[in-house]
């Protein structure tokens, strides 16, 4: 992949990118030979691999094979080469995918008039929900903490007593 000068005393090397790209396109050719060999499945889309078709649907062209081989190659190679590989390959891109309209859900309407109030207001409480201050806000109560607050809490210490340092007497 590189050009030689010199003698037996003394030998040059310089990088040959022409030899490079030729050798690489050797590489692709045969990965693309082995993948078509195999009925790899390179076209667009999720396949089964499991799944068997009653009839034959071979419309994976050569193309399809070598774009895929010289994607499997490239991801192996610094990117300007990859890129460089591309266009001495002339490989095509990929024709974009047409979904059909139906699809994709229609797309939802944006509200064009002035008023941007909410129609309700979920930040008042329902009638019959026991709610509590804490600080300066007001948490709602879930069933639990309701029945807690119901109880005799005489005689109870509180949590954090018990991880205060013990005072000697």
């Amino acid at each position: 992949m590189c050009d030689m000068r010199g003698d037996d005393d003394f030998k040059a090397y310089k990088y040959s990118q022409d030899k490079t790209l030729s050798w690489l396109q050797a590489k692709v050719e045969q990965l693309a030979d082995e993948l078509e060999k195999r009925k790899v499945h390179v076209a667009g889309g999720a396949v089964v691999a499991t799944y068997v078709k009653s009839k034959k649907d071979d419309n994976t062209k050569r193309d399809d094979y070598l774009r895929f081989a010289c994607g499997i190659v490239s991801d192996y190679l610094p990117l300007e080469l990859g890129k460089d590989l591309k266009t001495h390959l002339n490989i095509p891109e990929p024709s974009p995918v047409k979904s059909s309209p139906s699809s994709e859900p229609p797309a939802k309407k944006v509200r064009l008039n002035g008023d941007v109030t909410p129609s309700e207001d979920y930040s008042k409480a329902v009638d019959g929900e026991s709610k509590q201050k804490v600080g300066s806000f007001e948490v709602k109560l879930t069933a639990k903490q309701k029945q807690l607050s119901k109880v005799d809490k005489t005689g109870m210490k509180s949590i954090s007593s018990f991880f205060s340092p013990k005072t000697k007497k």
